[in-house]
C-alpha cells in the first residue's frame, strides 16, 4: 500500500529522527505526569477508603464530621484527574503538531527541519490542534455517557443479572466500535488543524472537513485505527490483570508507564500515517498544493469539457 510505504519512508528520513525525538520528550513528560497522578490518587484512595470503612463498620454513630474530609478527598481526586487530562491534551496537541509538520516536509521532499525550526513552527500552529483535541474529547465523552445512560436504563428495567451483564458487554463493544469508526475522522481532523492553520480550520469545522475529505480512503484509516485500538485495549487488559496480582503500587506504576510509552510510540506512527493520508485525500479531491508552508482549500478542479 502506497500510504504505508510513504509512512515508513518518512520514519527513516532525517525528519523521522526529529519526530522520534519529539515523541520521546512527550513520552517522558506524560510518564512523569502519570507517576505523580498515580502517587497522589493512591494516597487519596487509601484515605478515602479508610474513612468509608469507619462509617460502614461503626453503624449508628454520628459521622457528620467525616463528610467534609471525604468531600475534600473527592475534590482533590477530581483536580488530579483534570490536571492529568489537561497535560495529556496539551501533549497530544504538541505531538500531533510537531509530527505533522515534520512529516509534511519529509513527504514533500523539500526541506529538513532542525529542532529549533520545528519548535518555532509548532509555537505558531499548536493552538488550533489543541482546540480540535478538546472537541474530540467532548464528543468521545458524550458517546461514553450515552452508552452508560442506555445501560443504566436497561439495568432498571431488567432484573436478571446474566442478561444485564450480556447487554452491558454488547453496549461496551458497540460504543468501542463506533469510537474506532469515528476516530478516522478525528485523527484526520487533527492533521487538518495543523496543515490548514492559516485558514483558521479547527474544532467542529475541522471534524466536518475531515468527514468530507476522507471519503474513498476511510478503510485505510479504519484498519490502522482498529489495529491500534485492539493492541492498546489488549495491553490495558493485560496490565489490569497484572496490577490486580501486584500488591506494591510501585510495580503497578511501572507497568502503567510501560503501557503508556507503547501507546505514545504507536501514536507517533499514526500521526505520520494520517499526514500521508491527508495528502492522498487531497489528491483524490483534485487539490492543488501551494508550497510547503500552506495547503490550499480543497476543491474539485473544474472540467473544461463543456467550455466553448
Amino acid at each position: 500500500m502506497g500510504i504505508m510505504k510513504e509512512t515508513f519512508r518518512i520514519l527513516l528520513s532525517k525528519n523521522g529522527k526529529l519526530i522520534a525525538g519529539v515523541t520521546s520528550i512527550s513520552t517522558i513528560i506524560v510518564s512523569i505526569s502519570l507517576i505523580f497522578y498515580s502517587w497522589a490518587t493512591s494516597i487519596l484512595n487509601h484515605d478515602l477508603h479508610a474513612k468509608i470503612k469507619i462509617i460502614l463498620i461503626q453503624k449508628g454513630l454520628n459521622f457528620t464530621h467525616l463528610f467534609p474530609a471525604i468531600k475534600q478527598d473527592v475534590g482533590l481526586f477530581l483536580v488530579c484527574l483534570f490536571t492529568f487530562k489537561l497535560v495529556a491534551i496539551l501533549l497530544s496537541g504538541f505531538t500531533v503538531t510537531a509530527t505533522t509538520l515534520a512529516s509534511s516536509a519529509a513527504y514533500s521532499r523539500k526541506s529538513t527541519f532542525t529542532f529549533k525550526e520545528l519548535m518555532l513552527k509548532v509555537k505558531t500552529s499548536i493552538m488550533r490542534p489543541i482546540i480540535t483535541v478538546y472537541y474530540i474529547n467532548l464528543i468521545n465523552m458524550g458517546l461514553v455517557l450515552l452508552g452508560l445512560c442506555i445501560f443504566g436504563t436497561l439495568v432498571l428495567l431488567i432484573e436478571e443479572k446474566s442478561t444485564v451483564k450480556a447487554i452491558g458487554i454488547l453496549i461496551g463493544i458497540l460504543v468501542w466500535a463506533v469510537g474506532v469508526y469515528w476516530s478516522v475522522m478525528f485523527q484526520l481532523a487533527m492533521t487538518i488543524s495543523v496543515m490548514e492553520d492559516e485558514l483558521g480550520v479547527c474544532g467542529i469545522e475541522a471534524i466536518g472537513k475531515a468527514w468530507r475529505l476522507v471519503k474513498g480512503k476511510w478503510i485505510y484509516g479504519f484498519v490502522i485505527n482498529l489495529i491500534f485500538e485492539t493492541v492498546s485495549t489488549m495491553a490495558i487488559i493485560v496490565f489490569a490483570r497484572m496490577s490486580s496480582k501486584l500488591k506494591l503500587v510501585v510495580y503497578q506504576v511501572i507497568g502503567a508507564v510501560i503501557v503508556m510509552i507503547m501507546i505514545w510510540v504507536v501514536r507517533m506512527f499514526i500521526y505520520i500515517f494520517y499526514t500521508v493520508l491527508y495528502f492522498q485525500c487531497m489528491k483524490i479531491h483534485g487539490t492543488k498544493m501551494v508550497g510547503l508552508e500552506q495547503i490550499s482549500e480543497y476543491a474539485k478542479i473544474p472540467s473544461f469539457e463543456h467550455l466553448p
